[in-house]
Parts: structure tokens; C-alpha cells; sequence
């Protein structure tokens, strides 16, 4: 059994290390996702991949960049597992999980990812991140943000 963990584990850091052009970017990106020596980590924002994290962790998680050729990877060699991985970041969450995506990046428009069709309309919250012009429906706690970005025009 540890010999198929260790494989796993190994597998999931050439899947991650394909994303990046050199090493140093791969060693910053692990530097980013661990803590500093008995660093307990409560109160404090964590950053991780999707493969780092297990059990109901976090109250709140935010999971950025959910766009087509991103989440799922355009190079993905395996939708499912990435799949996978997307129920198990939901997951993470014990609160509010926070999923954002762009309809322009990097000198393209984009789409959003086709897991977050998957996710059924009852457990959605309509946002100013959908791109709608109706006010977003919260708890107060981002009001003035809804106010700031409406008379910015976004």
C-alpha cells in the first residue's frame, strides 16, 4: 500500500512539475504551498494545490482560474481524474467554497470550465463574477465591494 502511495504521489508531482518551464518556478510553487517551520497555520491563508489538501479542512476555500485549458489542463491526458480532483477541492470546504474564472486571459478571451456546470444550480450563489448586472446575493459581508466594482462599471 505505501508503495501505490509513494507511485501516486510521484505521478501527481510530474503532472505538476509539467506545468512549469523551469524548476526554480516548480521549487517556488512548493515553497508557496508550505508553511514556515512549526507554523500551525490557523488564522492564516493557505496556499495549495488541489493535491495537498484532504479531509474537511478549511472554512472558507477559493479556487481560482477555473477556466477551459486550465482546469481541466489542456494537456490533461486524464479529464476524470481532474474531475476528481474538482469534487475534492468542493469539498475541502466546510462553509463556502469560492470558484472564479476570467473571460480574458492572457491576450484571449476564455471560457469557464466545464466543471463548474457540473455543480448543480441549487448549490450556486449568482455573483458579479458571472458577468450579471444584478446585485449579488450575500450576506452584507461584500456590499461595498458590489458598490465599489458597480460604479467602476465592472
Amino acid at each position: 500500500d505505501e508503495a501505490a502511495t509513494q507511485r501516486e504521489n510521484l505521478a501527481e508531482l510530474i503532472e505538476l512539475a509539467q506545468g512549469f518551464r523551469r524548476v526554480e518556478h516548480l521549487l517556488e510553487h512548493a515553497a508557496l504551498a508550505g508553511g514556515a517551520p512549526g507554523e500551525k497555520g490557523r488564522d492564516r491563508v493557505q496556499l495549495m494545490t488541489m493535491h495537498r489538501s484532504k479531509g474537511l479542512e478549511f472554512r472558507d476555500v477559493f479556487l481560482p482560474a477555473w477556466e477551459e485549458a486550465i482546469f481541466p489542463g489542456a494537456m490533461s491526458c486524464n479529464p476524470e481524474e481532474e474531475r476528481r480532483l474538482a469534487y475534492v477541492a468542493l469539498t475541502r470546504a466546510m462553509e463556502q467554497a469560492t470558484i472564479t474564472f476570467c473571460d480574458y486571459r492572457q491576450g484571449g478571451s476564455s471560457r469557464p470550465s466545464r466543471f463548474i456546470d457540473e455543480i448543480p444550480l441549487e448549490n450556486r450563489v449568482s455573483s458579479w463574477n458571472l458577468g450579471r448586472n444584478e446585485p449579488r446575493q450575500s450576506d452584507g459581508r461584500w456590499r461595498q465591494v458590489d458598490q465599489e466594482l458597480n460604479a467602476l462599471g465592472l
